[in-house]
């Protein structure tokens, strides 16, 4: 069926990014007629993009094909598939398309259009929205390209047209709904052989087998030329019906050689979709189950995980919001099941609650409520001789008024907590097990890892994915027995059952460890009590030196605070900050800069000069900045943030007490950054730029990949230079107060002073420009970015960089859309909680109200609530399959650290001020209530003061400082109508706009 003839090409929209160019027309190809695209890039990156809207609803196998030829650079071709919502996206891609002139014909099956991003979260396409064709740069340049014959095939049901048996009738197996088959009883090697007439795509069949004749069998399929080759041997086959994946290239032809005596009632052929990835055929699986019988995420609904770990970093666990734990990274899982009066409660029966240890440590707990009968989920990291070990702990308690028989299973699944819309790499879905087996009490797992049950198990028991499915033999109390399972599918399984009798109101325990390294054995193992007091107390040691006074209903708030806090050291790795537990398990500078900051802020020093030290010997000698290094070294996508960042990271290390010897030890490398960004900057001199066109990019930092939204297309962006400004101007200081030569810092002062000069200066060339009131993101697209935009306040207070008039645009224009969208006044699918940074720019431009406004709203959208965390992308909709980067994300957890302790106190760069409770709204001082901080580490020290409200006079309790700032102190009171502020025994005269100047002596 054709798709589009191309007679109309004004129905296809053009789509481009930056300073791209793309004209789409239509001309004679020889054969009918054929789109025509001529682009241009303009020696940058970027894409552009062919669209048509295309209702359409498609069968279950298909396939597009189309001819293209083109005459152009090497670049990045895709063809998309969107829904009806526009938000799901299904891509097919060459990643260097090079056309030759000649038509070149492509047919893209189904299986090879993979689920790219959507809160879809996977699958295959049924009904179509739109479609896109796409060219993004790769070499860039301009050229043009020709697809013409565009149409689509409905592939046809899959099955056999021939079917060949050692022995019995094959009339039914060529049936759709049928495939009964029944070898003769004197058949000692019984085989079918199956032949689809032509070569398809075969994701799998499913076997269902008469009663009691399950057995064993091999599968082979066709190879070149003939010849047959082994595919699969499945062995301990058991249950009614066998799934089997068989993800494979096209083959016309399939055998199944069976163990005598076995006899099929039905086989039912799958496409690729049924099996073409691991994780696929699992969706499959649970979408045609029990409710429960999988982990929930399988069913293509969102789950959200929390790590489980200690202030040292990695190695850590996961829980999901169900109870699952995910014992290392990307490992097995544990997961419960209670059985009692002949019902089976999964995390699908249950109503589940969450907490965390004291409010706010990273030792999450569930609770389900399973009417009659409790269980409590806990999980923490212990100590033994051998290295950590995880403890996960079940605590069954029977509410009934009657004795109760209860069975607590708890499962080892070859299943991550983490969902597979996550995947990276080996992060996401599926965690192989193709041996599992019981030594006693102790289970081992693929050989190299193991359970052991600290309390006697009543039974233990394995079993291989073909033997029938867990959750049936659990829902029939007769769970596996078998010590020990091998699986070619990776899905072996195993269960330790406990058998508990219980009164009313009785609870009892059992505890399971997992080590992380060398199972510990005897005296090795640490009594489970010390171990859990021992993780509390590494806690509270390493992050209770700060605390807050507020008002009850903020003390959710604070604990997040410290939540925060101590997720950024879970997610470590030795001395490495990591963003993420699992699918962001690598160390960015940017990120990493602003976690070390917040760290210092809530009282641990030490984790930041770590990191830097750590970091420093991927820099390069000309003074680049790899912008992300992990496991398999420096990553050097061109981000030119990178260069700021370091000389922001050393200089705040060494305000927050890492010392002389520290600064200078990375002193050359300052002045390698500092001579690269000049370097940087010279790409864009003063002179040659004076055009109007190119007048905004004068002076400034090329263009990079530093924002995720310009990976396709690198740009000037003003991030860039607003942290080079700032790494500039704290090095100029630093280097001061290192007594470094004048003529080094007056070379550093020199070049900051001319970058603030060149981006004040672009700024308004890009707003005139483009005719734009408010602040752009880059040049380039002068995009409208709040959440960029509030970096500059951040870090820089403004600092006469941002045009002011902008700046207040800019933030009215963000709350607009914010208020829409809570109000559900505007479309919307997800968002990101960097808009957390808003909250400290409208805090630094005395927004109090609006920053209170955002932050509540932030605060009631964790994901979970009681775990403290954010994603980094925020769907709408809480069950939504789709990415959310990782969680917690510890880079927003930073900018929370910082924003909320900016409520109470913040540094002003300005004047050397120090200011405070410049966000403590109005109605926290009610009733006359104390509000305060305590130990709060500043520039200056720590800082501790309380302050309360009488009427319009206000009182002032404020502990000396380690250090005066040049500024003195600035309070800024929640109201306007006030008198007198009282502090250090005088009384001191507000200003009408709320402030009072406090000179220290």
């Amino acid at each position: 069926m054709v798709v589009d003839a191309f007679d109309a090409p004004n129905s296809w929209k053009a789509i481009k990014s930056g300073l791209a160019q793309l004209q789409i027309s239509s001309q004679s190809s020889g054969k009918g007629k054929a789109l025509k695209l001529d682009f241009d890039f303009h020696g940058g990156k970027g894409f552009v993009v062919a669209r048509k809207e295309l209702p359409r609803r498609l069968p279950e196998a298909w396939e597009f094909r189309f001819r293209l030829k083109g005459e152009m650079p090497a670049n990045r071709f895709e063809f998309k598939l969107i829904d009806t919502a526009g938000t799901s996206v299904w891509r097919w891609t060459d990643e260097c398309l090079k056309p030759n002139g000649r038509w070149k014909t492509y047919r893209i099956p189904h299986s090879r259009m993979p689920f790219a991003w959507g809160p879809g979260g996977g699958g295959v396409p049924v009904e179509i929205g739109a479609i896109e064709f796409v060219i993004a740069a790769g070499n860039g340049g301009a050229g043009t390209l020709w697809i013409d014959q565009f149409e689509w095939v409905d592939s046809g049901p899959l099955l056999p047209e021939d079917c060949v048996a050692s022995s019995g009738d094959t009339s039914d197996c060529l049936q759709a709904s049928h495939g009964a088959w029944k070898p003769s009883l004197e058949d000692l090697q019984p085989f079918l052989e199956f032949d689809f007439g032509r070569k398809r795509e075969i994701g799998g069949l499913i076997l269902h087998w008469v009663n009691g004749s399950a057995r064993d069998l091999a599968v082979d399929v066709e190879h070149d030329h003939g010849a047959w080759r082994p595919a699969l041997e499945l062995e301990r086959v058991g249950g009614h019906c066998t799934p089997i994946p068989l993800p494979c290239p096209e083959t016309r032809r399939i055998r199944l050689r069976f163990q005598p005596g076995a006899e099929l009632a039905q086989i039912e052929w799958k496409g690729p979709e049924f099996s073409h990835s691991e994780n696929e055929f699992l969706h499959t699986m649970a979408a045609e189950a029990h409710m429960g019988a999988f982990p929930k995420y399988w069913l293509r609904r969102q789950t959200l995980v929390t790590p489980i770990g200690a202030p040292t970093g990695a190695p850590r666990g996961m829980m999901n919001e169900e109870g699952l734990i995910e014992t290392d990274e990307a490992g097995f899982s544990l997961e419960p099941f209670l059985f009692s009066e002949g019902k089976l409660a999964t995390w699908a029966d249950v109503t589940c609650s969450r907490s965390m240890q004291d409010g706010w440590m990273p030792l999450p707990k569930i609770h389900w409520d399973a009417e009659s009968l409790g269980l409590d989920i806990a999980a923490w990291t212990g100590r033994a001789s051998t290295g950590r070990t995880l403890i996960a702990s079940y605590t069954v308690e029977n509410r009934s008024d009657v004795e109760r028989e209860v069975r607590l299973h708890v499962a080892v699944r070859p299943f991550q907590a983490t969902p597979p819309w996550q995947r990276h790499g080996h992060i996401g879905g599926k965690s192989p097990i193709t041996a599992i087996e019981f030594h006693g009490p102790l289970c081992r797992v693929n050989g190299s890892r193991a359970v052991l049950a600290l309390d006697p198990p009543s039974s233990t028991g394995t079993q291989p994915f073909v033997a029938g499915r867990l959750f049936g033999k659990l829902l029939a109390n007769s769970p596996p027995a078998e010590s020990h399972a091998t699986d070619p599918l990776g899905l072996a399984e195993a269960v330790f059952t406990f058998d508990l009798t219980l009164k009313p109101g009785e609870t009892a325990t059992r505890k399971l460890m997992v080590p992380f390294g060398r199972i510990p054995v005897g005296e090795e193992v640490e009594p489970v009590t010390i171990a859990h007091t021992k993780a509390r107390e590494e806690w509270a040691k390493s992050l209770c030196t700060v605390s807050f006074d507020v008002p009850p209903a903020w003390k959710d708030a604070a604990e997040a605070w410290r939540t925060a806090a101590a997720h950024i050291l879970v997610n470590r790795e030795v001395f490495a900050l990591h963003p993420g537990p699992r699918r962001y398990n690598r160390a960015w500078i940017r990120d990493g800069v602003v976690m070390g900051a917040a760290l210092a802020r809530a009282g641990e020093f030490q984790a930041f000069p770590d990191f830097i030290n750590w970091y420093a010997p991927w820099l390069r000698d000309d003074g680049q900045v790899p912008c992300c290094v992990d496991r398999e070294g420096a990553d050097w996508l061109v981000e030119y943030d990178s260069q700021g960042q370091w000389l922001y990271g050393i200089a705040e290390c060494h305000r927050f007490g890492a010392g002389d010897a520290f600064a200078l030890e990375h002193w050359p490398s300052v002045m390698n950054c500092v001579a690269h960004i000049r370097e940087l900057r010279e790409r864009r001199p003063e002179t040659g730029y004076d055009m109007p066109d190119k007048r905004p990019f004068r002076g400034l930092l090329p263009e990079s990949a530093s924002h995720e939204g310009y990976l396709a297309h690198p740009v000037h962006a003003y991030w860039d230079d607003f942290w080079a400004i700032r790494g500039l101007r704290d090095v100029q200081a630093l280097g001061e107060k290192l007594g470094r030569p004048h003529w080094e810092i007056d070379a550093i002062a020199a070049l900051g002073n001319a970058l603030t000069h060149s981006v004040t200066e672009s700024l308004r060339a890009t707003m005139e420009l483009r005719n734009i009131s408010y602040i752009p993101g880059s040049v380039e697209w002068a995009d409208f970015d709040p959440a960029a935009t509030a970096v500059a306040l951040m870090i820089l207070d403004g600092l006469g960089v941002l045009p002011e008039d902008g700046l207040e645009t800019t933030f009215n224009r963000y709350l607009e859309g914010f208020r829409m969208r809570i109000a559900g006044q505007m479309p919307w699918t997800n968002y990101s909680a960097y808009e957390l940074r808003i909250v400290t720019a409208l805090t630094r431009l005395g927004r109090r109200d609006d920053a209170i406004e955002l932050l509540t709203f932030l605060l009631n959208d964790r994901r979970p609530k009681e775990w403290h965390q954010w994603p980094e992308i925020t769907w709408k909709d809480p069950e939504s399959p789709g990415h959310f980067g990782d969680l917690p994300h510890t880079w927003i957890g930073a900018e929370y650290v910082l924003g909320f302790a900016g409520l109470f106190a913040y540094e002003r760069e300005a004047d050397d001020a120090l200011v405070l409770a410049a966000g403590l709204p109005a109605d926290w001082f009610a009733s006359g209530r104390t509000n305060g901080v305590n130990q709060l580490p500043t520039y200056y020290g720590r800082l501790s003061y309380s302050l309360k409200r009488s009427g319009e006079r206000w009182e002032l309790d404020l502990a000396p400082l380690e250090k005066s700032p040049r500024g003195g102190i600035m309070v800024r009171l929640p109201v306007s109508r006030a008198t007198v502020l009282r502090a250090f025994g005088v009384d001191h005269p507000v200003l009408p706009d709320g402030t009072v100047k406090l000179t220290l002596a």
